[in-house]
């Protein structure tokens, strides 16, 4: 993939790898999720971002959505999102993963990038209206119907495909990115960038019935191999990996006593396992069992002092502690001795001034103290960004924090990529309120957008379910 964009080879930092769940079939994957209707999930996040992705699809046909379709599909995703520095609509977030997911490493190691996209090929050419440009290129889920959005999967593909293969329009996609970077509202600057709308409906749809489609093949002398090790889960983390994967996905209020329950099981017979309590810690906070999520954080960081999740556990739960959160004896963030807390989370910063999640967490307890964040606590949350763009929840605090400097230009460029997510809900609403505001020179009223809303979803506070679902792509 980075050979056929023409990226340079680099090493990614390890909060920049995506980690990969492989669950049994579709069921499995829908269970996780949480709702029918999705193949595999990837959730961009500063913590560490993960995929959701079947070992069975049960697929029989050509035309039907493999593993290989939805694992390719999910990893594009990731690739396109730890360098996100443009803003992408979601025609293109869609239509570049599938571009991608057709991706088929031949018998003598070459790879062919861009094959039709068979599994989308019934409501690309079924009894279907086409999806129009005129719909697709606009920037807002909320004026697609359900049918449509499903269709922009497909009708993204065949755009991206026809203007990456088609020499007459050639360069017409980097100056419709270029376009709505700068400002411009998308459909304008598909308007500038395409010419008629109409013009390229009628090329797309003479497009879709061709008996022929051009894809690259990358050569195997221009892949540099590496070593590929497996290691085997120790016993205690292979039991407890249903919890981990639940944990990860997220929990809600009726999910996280029976999580957390389950983590207790399996943990009473790994107690010398520092992953085992790790994990036990993370879902007894989720369940709101403080106490013994600090035990099982202390137990994980005896056995191993470098895990800094479990210390970023433990400092959550301290914060709820102090604060009586679900008690009747509530304290109010003024009185709260935020000392040792903030101590417990340089610890982890410590660790890996790297980390995004340790300079979040870091930051927001200011906020949670209802006190001006020091410049270091500014300037953390900032470095956190640049580090972690893919974390939409990371964006809109650093929109915040950037605002607040006076540094308007670059608090615009967080905020756009939040406005075009695909799968961003009211998120992506706020956004461009937030944008509007700006840019009628209302600086006062976006941030007070921006600070009223600073609930957006990041996991170094809190995380549910519906939570995490802001930051991701569901496919």
């Amino acid at each position: 993939m980075r050979f056929v964009r023409g990226l340079p080879e680099f090493v990614p930092a390890p909060v920049n790898r995506l980690t990969i769940y492989q669950v049994k079939d579709l069921d499995a994957v829908q269970t996780l999720y949480g709702g029918g209707g999705v193949g595999g999930f990837f959730l961009a996040r500063a913590s560490g971002s993960i995929a959701f992705v079947p070992r069975d699809a049960g697929a029989q046909y050509r035309t039907d959505l493999t593993p290989d379709v939805i694992f390719f599909h999910e990893y594009a995703h990731h690739l396109m999102y730890q360098r996100l520095n443009a803003a992408y609509p979601p025609w293109l977030v869609e239509g570049f993963a599938e571009f991608f997911s057709t991706a088929t490493v031949e018998s003598d190691g070459s790879v062919a990038i861009g094959k039709p996209a068979l599994h989308r090929a019934e409501l690309l050419t079924g009894n279907y209206t086409p999806l129009p440009a005129q719909v697709m290129l606009a920037p807002r889920r909320g004026k697609m119907q359900p049918l449509q959005f499903a269709q922009m999967y497909g009708r993204g593909w065949l755009l991206l495909h026809y203007l990456t293969f088609n020499s007459q329009r050639r360069g017409q996609l980097d100056r419709y990115i270029a376009g709505i970077q700068s400002g411009t509202p998308a459909i304008e600057a598909a308007r500038t960038a395409f010419g008629s709308l109409s013009k390229l409906d009628n090329e797309l749809d003479s497009y879709m019935r061709s008996t022929h489609f051009d894809y690259v093949v990358v050569p195997a002398a221009k892949l540099h191999s590496t070593a590929i090790e497996v290691t085997p889960l120790r016993p205690g983390v292979a039991a407890m990996m249903p919890v981990i994967m639940q944990s990860k996905r997220g929990v809600d209020k009726k999910s996280a006593p029976r999580v957390a329950e389950q983590a207790r099981r399996v943990a009473a017979g790994f107690s010398n396992d520092p992953e085992v309590q790790r994990a036990l810690a993370e879902a007894e906070h989720d369940a709101h069992n403080e106490q013994a999520a600090i035990l099982a954080a202390d137990r994980s960081i005896a056995l191993d002092p470098k895990l800094g999740d479990a210390m970023l556990t433990k400092a959550r739960s301290m914060m709820r502690l102090a604060a009586g959160v679900g008690t009747a004896s509530a304290r109010p963030p003024a009185v709260i001795d935020w000392k040792p807390i903030r101590a417990q989370i340089l610890m982890a910063n410590r660790l890996d001034p790297d980390d995004p999640e340790p300079l979040m967490l870091y930051s927001s307890t200011f906020r949670k103290a209802g006190e001006p964040a020091t410049p270091s606590a500014n300037q953390g949350l900032i470095y956190a960004f640049e580090t972690a763009p893919q974390d939409m929840g990371l964006r809109w605090r650093a929109a915040g924090a950037l605002l607040a400097m006076g540094k308007d230009a670059e608090a615009r460029v967080a905020l756009v990529p939040i406005a075009y997510n695909p799968h961003g809900s009211d998120t992506r609403d706020k956004a461009f309120d937030v944008l509007d505001k700006l840019q009628r020179g209302d600086r006062p009223g976006a941030m007070a957008l921006l600070a009223g809303n600073l609930s957006t979803p990041t996991k170094g506070d809190h995380k549910t379910k519906e939570e995490h679902d802001d930051g991701g792509n569901d496919d």
